[in-house]
Parts: structure tokens; sequence; C-alpha cells
């Protein structure tokens, strides 16, 4: 079969869409597909540092292309580049071999717009593989007026295209239902959560290595590690960290980049460190450094989407906190997962039990997963089982349209007017 895949990163960016998608193009590539990829030259976390513009990468043939200005500035720049990368996504889509299905993801924003463009005039196959759900999540966020034009226009266009894929790729169960609000065909989505991917595990010597050259050998290190965007608030982790700045036995280090790396930089104190975006290779001997990691979910954002730094701290084996709403992705992971005392969630604005846990596991000095946690759901040869079989073969995974009718109804504005529009069987 012959694959084309859509994103705005790709290997090597650290970001995790790019990880993800890299994951399963090279597995797409050792089962004998013909797979190509669009992304974009330029660096996510860095608009002044490009890719080459062609590539092959196990297997994978790489195609990136540029755009007006960097996808990652002011607004206004941002928007710019994310027009001028969609255009150049559809000329170049419209040239090559004719690919037998499409697969986009949905970073830049209306990218599966553009993917249904292209589907349509190459007659193939679409998958669109929700990674996040927008304008929603920009509305929830705040950077987006609900009722501006917008807002109306981009999910005008991002329902349109939801609507005409063959299959849609939901990470969990509560964005299936919002699928689902949003007049998306119920058997047209399959459900494939995000995995524990197989390059990350526990480092032992990688651990001693980088406790010893961060001067970290006698401190108990949380860390929070990931793209930190508008979506997941850090106040409550910050409060924590401003409250036991005084013990000087607890560090706190946070890990990548996003849009509130500035603030972080801003709130850096003698118990906090910051570590820009790590090249793949030094991945996990950095997570095995920590005694505690944080995994942070915005509130207001179940449904639209997933934290997938929670499944390297699970393959990393690292106990954690979770702060974000009772009802979310992170919460039925531990569950799930029978993580027991290993991982507790908390509310955003609880900097009081944040912190007194925080130091109650330091003087435990930490701790690992339980020897009985289940994550089987997360394997990733099974995951990418699970992914391949979107692309028009194989068995399908997902629970029947009617057991939708069970499943929570995410609650946020976003979904306000998807709601309105469809009547939902309970």
């Amino acid at each position: 079969m012959r694959v084309l895949l859509l994103n705005q990163t790709y290997l090597p960016d650290p970001v995790a869409s790019s990880q993800y998608l890299g994951r399963w193009a090279e597995h797409l590539a050792r089962e004998g597909h013909d797979v190509t990829v669009i992304a974009s030259r330029r660096a996510y976390h860095d608009g002044h540092l490009f890719h080459a513009g062609k590539e092959t990468r196990a297997g994978v043939r790489v195609v990136r292309v540029g755009s007006p200005t960097p996808l990652g500035t002011t607004p206004f720049d941002r928007m710019i580049g994310f027009v001028g990368f969609l255009l150049v996504v559809l000329v170049r889509g419209l040239f090559g071999p004719k690919p037998d299905t499409i697969v986009a993801l949905t970073t830049p924003p209306l990218l599966p717009a553009i993917a249904v463009v292209l589907a349509k005039l190459r007659g193939a196959r679409l998958v669109i593989w929700a990674m996040d759900l927008h304008p929603e999540v920009a509305i929830a966020a705040g950077l987006l007026a609900e009722n501006g034009a917008t807002a109306k226009i981009a999910r005008t266009l991002s329902r349109w295209s939801l609507r005409r894929a063959d299959r849609v790729i939901a990470l969990d169960d509560p964005m299936r239902r919002t699928l689902f609000l949003q007049g998306v065909d119920p058997e047209s989505v399959e459900v494939v959560p995000l995995w524990m991917q197989g390059d990350i595990a526990f480092d032992p010597i990688g651990r001693a290595t980088t406790r010893r050259a961060r001067g970290w050998d006698h401190k108990f290190v949380v860390m929070c590690a990931g793209n930190h965007g508008a979506c997941h608030s850090m106040d409550t982790l910050l409060a924590a960290a401003d409250a036991l700045r005084d013990d000087p036995h607890i560090h706190f280090c946070w890990v990548g980049g996003g849009m509130q790396w500035k603030k972080l930089q801003e709130h850096a104190a003698r118990n906090v460190s910051l570590i820009p975006y790590l090249p793949r290779e030094k991945l996990a001997a950095v997570l095995s450094a920590a005694d505690l990691h944080v995994v942070i979910m915005g509130e207001g954002f179940t449904g639209l989407l997933h934290p997938s730094r929670v499944y390297n701290i699970l393959a990393a084996r690292r106990p954690f906190l979770h702060i974000g709403p009772e009802k979310s992705p992170v919460a039925d992971v531990i569950r799930q997962a029978n993580l027991g005392d290993a991982a507790v969630s908390f509310r955003h604005g609880d900097r009081v039990p944040v912190a007194c846990e925080i130091r109650r596991r330091a003087k435990s000095l930490g701790g690992t997963l339980p020897t009985d946690a289940d994550l089987t759901l997360w394997e990733e040869s099974s995951c990418l089982e699970k992914m391949t079989s979107t692309l028009g073969f194989g068995r399908r995974f997902s629970k029947p349209t009617d057991e939708l009718q069970t499943l929570p109804i995410p609650s946020h504005p976003a979904t306000a007017h998807a709601r309105a529009e469809v009547s939902v069987p309970l």
C-alpha cells in the first residue's frame, strides 16, 4: 500500500506528534508499505532551524516544505505561516506517485481540510488522526473567541473535514464522544490510544550520569517534561515549588518548551531548573533521573486532547502526580493500569496538598511503579497494529456504536455548538 502522511512536524523534531508519527511511519515501512511524509522544514521548537528538504529515514521518504514565516512567533505570523504551509502541502501532495491512503494529523489546524481536497483529487482513502480537536482547543485555552468569525470559519472547516474522512482516529473515548457530538459518523471513528514508545525505558546508568552531571545526587527531583502549551496551566505546580523553595533537598525541573516556557524562565528560582527540548537519544536518561514526575492537564480539555507525556513516564516506570480534572484521560490511565499509590491525582488550585505530597514522597525517597501494574493496553506493538488497521485492512478494535451511549459527555464550552446540533441517544 502507498501511504502519504501529512503533519507539521516529523523526526527528528522532539514534539509528541512528530515522535508518534515517526514510530508508526517506520513500522509501516518495515511492514513493506511505501510511505511518504510531507512536513515542514522548520523545526517546531526553533523557527530558525531547518531540516533537510528531502531524505529517507528508516525506509520512510520524507519531503519537507517551507512556509513564508516561522510557524510559532506572533499570532499573526503564526497564522500566515500556517496558511502558507497548508498551500504548499496541497501543491506538493498533487505530485508524485498516487497514494492509496492519505493520513492527516491535526497540526496545524485545518490540515485535514487540505487532506480532504487532496484525497478527492487523487482518488485516495482519507484517515484523520485527531491528536487534538481544533478550534475547540484554542477556544478552551482562551486563544480564540468562541463566537468570533475566525472560530466559526475554523469550526465549519474542521467538521466538514472530519465528516468526510473514511476513518477518524481518536485518542480516547471522551474524544470519540466529542467527535460524535460534532456530527462525525460513530462507525467511522476508531479509538487507538497513544503508547509507550519502545525506545524509552528506565535507564539506571543514564539516571546516575544525569543526576551527577546536574548536581542532583542528593536531591529529590520533581520533573515536568513535555510541550508546555497554553492548554495546561502550570500555576499549581509553580506555587508548590515556591512553597518548597526553602527545602534544599527538593528540586523542580521542567524539560521541553512551548508557549509557557518564557513564563517558566521568569519564575526560575534556586530550586527550579529548566532543560530545553532534548535529542531523542537523551530522553530516557533524563526521565529516569527524576524521582517524581508531574502530568498536567488543563480544565476543560477532556475530549479535546490527550497528554501524551504520561506514556513516556509509564515506559520509564516512574511514579507521578496528575494535576487536572477529576475526569480526565490521565485519571483513566491511573485506574486502568492499577498504579495504586504510585500515581495520585490533584485538582488545579491544590497548591498545599501538592506541596505536602511532594514533601511526603521526598522523605520516603520516591519509588517506582508497582510490579503488578498492568501496562498492556499501551504496549507499542499492539497499538501499532491497531493504527495500521485503520488504513483499510485488519480487524477493527473500537467499541460498537451502541456503547457510545454509556460514554460520558465531555463538558466544556467548546462543545456547546456540537450539543445543539446533534441529538445524543441516552
